[in-house]
């Protein structure tokens, strides 16, 4: 049986859901770039799950580039912004 968004029903990606509510939260917090390494990292592991799983592969990828975005513009305005 699978659910209108064509995942088999009863699977979830943990690694999927963890990497979109931690990357979004290190957007608000943007001067703590480990929360959005941490994030971005999870993203990729849950990409990874949902191969195996098929579960999760889009909160897999929204939470690992949210997390490479917040990460990337965390270091533009610890590395760049203040040199100006």
């Amino acid at each position: 049986m699978t659910t209108p968004s064509g995942a088999p029903a009863g699977r979830s990606n943990f690694l999927a859901f963890a990497s979109l509510v931690v990357s979004v939260i290190s957007l608000f917090l943007n001067p703590f770039v480990v929360i959005s390494i941490v994030g971005a990292v999870l993203g990729f592991f849950g990409l990874r799950q949902s191969r195996v799983t098929g579960a999760g592969r889009i909160l897999s990828l929204v939470g690992l580039w949210l997390g490479v975005a917040s990460t990337v513009v965390t270091l533009i305005l610890i590395f760049v912004l203040p040199t100006t």
